[in-house]
């Protein structure tokens, strides 16, 4: 972080801190222990007392084993086990001295830090030293290495700054006095990482993280840092895209400026060899503006908007060219220096690298106000202006700007010049009026295909009217005007048929075998995409150096997979031609020609894992994938044990072996998120054996990214809620108290692992999110089995008030977490799942609860605010997905939210309503559904015939359990039914 040279992360001087401080005070208790002996015992050397020698040893002994807090041995456990079999030797006066003690906490400090440089390589990476980077790693592994030495060279790597020891006195003390003061201690941070320690300037490249830190009462600085390292990670994958993607827009402006001047130039020239009753201002007319020549005014090309804007009266003089030659030479100089696209390094063009400049060519714009100034303030299109506009007209006209004002206050500018040519020159009446036609395109892309050795989906709809509208309709009908039957159980009513969606899409023949033409700017932007996705899910290891090249060339399904995945976060309706391609190709593979191997694995890992399952009601091909999934995990031997692979030391485990792991575990995690939503999951559900222990263990240990050790976090969580589940389940009274056992030791074993977790991992979205779900879970999951009558256990033992009370608090927690995370455009299925379910949960707990007669729901709303959690997420700040007019996964959902909080919001006025409480609740179902509901179901399925749903209700008469449409109506359809979701 800029020229101090201070870059650490906090957690570790949070160490060295309490160390200091602990140290010291355990040295000031050993020195009163001394004195009490010498003045007591009158012994001068302690070691000689029988009675304080050992005093002294049980507090040296609790200065480790003991200590409250983090420090650099907290989480050592084997070597605290180690002092402390130690410390019991010394006192029993065997063959071990302090001597041998000190020897070994040095020894054990020197191995914490090299963990530290290795777990966290930034340390030499940023350093200016100038030191071979690759020398110093293995100065890391080298035993033999003296730690004196050691210490040296990586100080001469890193390059240590002045004062330093005095620079850590410092800090230690100041952070030691302020440990209870949070706003001194924020201000000690912000002085020490953010600014320079002699001018007290805000350190190069670090105003915005300053400014994030010192707005946030949250943030933590361990979160600022994580986010610099992160930002600089991404900065140098993408430099190269960065810079490429300049320089061609800097073309095609230059291109798209000189063919509208152009065009407009030949249609004046044209009407002036025509009509001579033009301005006299045209035969007053300046040089040429290339080589000063004198100009013909009969045959002249000139700027039109500068011509425009002369007619107007502005100060804008004509740049005129004297032949086709000079025109060439200057127009696009001139048109990027006096017309460029105002927003500068703000444009689109530079957000959006998917943007196609045919779309822009003929829409250039123009600031109303600027206009009516006489001066010219253009933006490449209606999409920059609705994004720059209003800060420009706060900047420069101090008037501020509403959304949905943009498109009245930017006009177009080929209207703006054609009407003031005609008005300055009436012998101009030849220019039409209309808009002109469409240019030809520009020159195709660069393309590429992918080589492989071997019905299209169905349109999502991204008219968010229509998505509104179906669910509207869905739900209004489970919300009757009669509050008893508002309340009732589904259980009585008859199960509708719901007919299975059909697609008459198809492929010829033809089509299985052609190569599609891919845009390589656009892939390339999808895998820059895909980096940041690939945290949520780390399924695969992507290596900085690879581009949609080199995958095209090593790993092409995989790179189909993420050209699927990454087109399709972006926009639902976006990526129809990978989509399509890698079903395609799947089948091929899969199916033609029983193909089994982990390239195949992990590119359907990955198209499931971003799948949204929740916003697509028809299709449910993703369970079918996740099938061959399964299967090829089998095929594979992937959930063999592999006894061999336990004894590999560190840094000998093949990419192959580590691939292996990625995707057993991977498909674990996934599949058994699902588990606690469709019972079906059941079959695909691999088993948690001691093998898939193993894996997370060795993948911990063998990690090459920090991704493997978060995907063993995540399938150890995965696991830890699976079990919750299973045990709430399948409570009764003859196995309570043994239930109750199990989820207390689920309770403990978590508390274990936070405390054991890479403190940046474990604050990372997925884990975060992770951790506070299975804390919503653990206490507040038999919720989902109370309204199930026809699945839970005759005896099952419903959940108490005060199990319910902690799931509130838990629930609660984790809405402030959502609602302070920076994105949700990354978000998996998995993560999806999570909010609905807690969604769901936080609706249960917000009525009523007739098998918990004690339950106070109105305490449970005050605490929960659920609806200002509802307002939020649908009305809450654009920044939460990238502003776009196309149909995003967080954009569509905020449509459905609204539905829901509409429905809520109602509810709630009902059951307050002085006749409800003097009719009483009944047994009460989903909050979401009753049994008028089932004939809307097939509303979803736009080939279905309402009418004959309406009129003729089907039983499911084949014993088979129903399938819902939608991850919504699964969850919550269940609750009154004996459905297909088994939480």
């Amino acid at each position: 972080m800029g020229s101090t040279g201070k870059v650490a992360l906090p957690e570790h001087w949070t160490e060295l801190s309490a160390a200091r401080v602990h140290r010291q005070q355990c040295a000031d208790e050993v020195d009163a222990i001394k004195k009490t002996c010498l003045s007591e015992c009158e012994k001068a050397n302690v070691v000689e007392c029988e009675k304080c020698f050992p005093k002294v040893l049980d507090r040296m002994r609790a200065r480790y084993c003991d200590a409250e807090g983090r420090e650099w041995f907290s989480e050592r456990r084997a070597f605290l086990n180690e002092l402390d079999v130690m410390f019991t030797d010394v006192k029993d006066h065997k063959k071990i001295d302090l001597k041998s003690i000190e020897d070994s906490i040095a020894s054990e400090k020197e191995a914490w830090y090299r963990w530290v440089l290795r777990m966290y390589p930034q340390f030499l990476s940023v350093g200016d030293g100038g030191a071979d980077q690759d020398e110093l790693r293995a100065m890391l592994d080298d035993p033999v290495k003296r730690w004196e030495e050691l210490t040296e060279r990586i100080w001469e790597g890193v390059g240590k700054p002045a004062n330093w020891e005095a620079d850590v006195d410092s800090l230690t003390d100041q952070i030691t006095v302020a440990k209870n003061d949070a706003a001194s201690l924020k201000q000690i941070y912000i002085n020490f990482f953010f600014k320079d320690s002699q001018t007290g300037e805000v350190v190069e490249n670090a105003q915005q993280y300053l400014e994030a830190y010192a707005a946030s009462d949250t943030m933590s600085i361990e979160q600022v840092i994580d986010r610099i390292s992160q930002d600089r990670k991404a900065s140098l994958m993408t430099e190269p895209q960065r810079e490429h993607h300049r320089n061609r827009l800097d073309e095609l402006r230059r291109a798209k400026m000189a063919f509208e001047q152009n065009r407009l130039q030949n249609k004046t020239r044209a009407q002036a060899s025509q009509t001579p009753a033009v301005s006299q201002d045209l035969y007053n007319l300046p040089p040429c503006a290339v080589c000063a020549a004198t100009v013909d005014p009969k045959d002249v090309l000139s700027c039109s908007v500068c011509q425009a804007l002369a007619h107007m009266g502005g100060k804008r003089e004509l740049t005129v060219w004297c032949s086709d030659e000079c025109f060439e030479k200057g127009a696009g100089d001139h048109n990027e220096l006096e017309h460029d696209c105002e927003s500068g390094d703000r444009c689109v063009q530079y957000e959006d690298e998917d943007i196609e400049m045919q779309d822009w060519t003929s829409n250039a714009v123009a600031c109303k106000e600027c206009i009516d100034q006489k001066r010219d303030t253009i933006y490449c299109s209606i999409g920059c202006a609705a994004s720059n506009l209003s800060r420009h007209r706060h900047e420069k006209h101090g008037l501020k700007t509403a959304a949905y004002e943009i498109k009245k206050l930017a006009v177009p500018l080929w209207e703006v010049v054609e009407k003031t040519l005609k008005e300055a020159n009436p012998g101009l009446n030849a220019i039409e009026t209309h808009q002109p036609p469409p240019p030809p395109p520009p020159a195709p892309s660069k393309t590429f295909t992918i080589d492989f050795e071997v019905p299209t989906q169905l349109d999502v709809d991204e008219n968010f009217d229509n998505l509104r509208d179906s669910h509207a309709q869905f739900i209004d009908s489970i919300f009757p005007s009669d509050p008893d039957a508002d309340l009732s159980s589904f259980e009585d009513s008859p199960v509708t048929g719901f007919p299975t969606p059909s697609s008459s899409h198809t492929h010829s023949i033809q089509s299985f075998h052609a190569k599609p033409q891919f845009n390589l700017d656009s892939a390339e932007s999808l895998l820059v995409s895909f980096r940041g996705m690939l945290v949520h899910y780390p399924v695969i290891v992507l290596r900085p150096d690879e581009t949609v090249a080199s995958l095209a060339a090593t790993r092409p399904f995989v790179l189909l997979a993420i050209l699927a995945a990454a087109s399709g976060s972006r926009t639902l309706q976006g990526h129809t031609l990978y989509d399509d391609e890698f079903r395609k190709v799947l089948g091929l593979k899969f199916v033609a020609s029983g193909e089994r191997s982990m390239e195949l694995l992990q590119g359907i890992l990955i198209y499931c894992a971003w799948y949204p399952f929740h916003l697509r009601p028809k299709n449910r091909q993703a369970f079918q994938y996740y099938r061959m999934a399964g299967d090829l995990l089998s095929d594979l031997d992937l959930d063999q044990e592999m006894p061999n692979l336990d004894n590999t030391i560190p840094g000998d485990m093949s990419s192959m072996q580590l691939d292996r792991l990625r995707a057993y575990l991977a498909y674990h995690y996934a599949v058994s998120n699902f588990l606690c939503t469709w019972k079906k999951m059941d079959l695909l559900m691999p088993q948690w054996t001691p093998w898939t222990a193993t894996c997370c263990e060795l993948l911990h240990r063998h990690a090459e990214v920090d991704g493997d050790v978060s995907l063993s976090y995540l399938v150890r969580l995965a696991n830890m809620t699976t079990t919750a589940n299973n045990s709430i389940r399948d409570n009764d009274p003859q196995v309570n108290q043994q239930v109750q056992l199990m989820l207390l030791g689920l309770e403990m074993q978590h508390r274990e692992m936070k405390e054991t977790m890479v403190p940046h991992l474990s604050r990372s979205a997925p884990v975060k999110l992770a951790h506070l779900f299975f804390d919503v879970f653990l206490q507040g999951g038999a919720i989902f089995c109370l309204t199930r009558a026809n699945t839970r256990k005759p005896h099952f033992i419903h959940p108490s008030s005060a199990r319910l009370t902690r799931c509130v608090n838990n629930t609660r927690a984790l809405f402030d977490y959502l609602l302070n995370l920076d994105s949700f455009k990354y978000f998996t299925s998995i993560d999806w799942t999570k909010f609905i379910l807690s969604v769901i949960l936080a609706v249960r707990l917000s009525f009523p609860i007739s098998e918990v007669p004690d339950w106070d729901h109105a305490w449970a709303r005050s605490q929960l605010r659920f609806d200002e959690f509802l307002e939020f997420m649908c009305d809450g700040p654009e920044d939460l997905t990238p502003s776009s007019k196309r149909v995003d996964v967080l954009s569509a959902s905020r449509v459905i939210l609204r539905v829901v909080k509409s429905k809520y919001d109602r509810r709630i006025a009902m059951l307050i309503a002085p006749s409800l409480t003097s009719r009483g609740v009944g047994h009460q179902g989903c909050p979401m559904f009753d049994k008028d509901m089932q004939p809307y179901i097939s509303a979803w399925d736009t080939d279905f015939d309402m009418n004959s749903a309406m009129l003729t209700p089907g039983l499911n008469t084949d014993g088979q359990q129903t399938m819902y449409h939608d991850l919504w109506a699964t969850m919550t359809m269940s609750w009154a039914n004996d459905g297909s979701v088994d939480s």
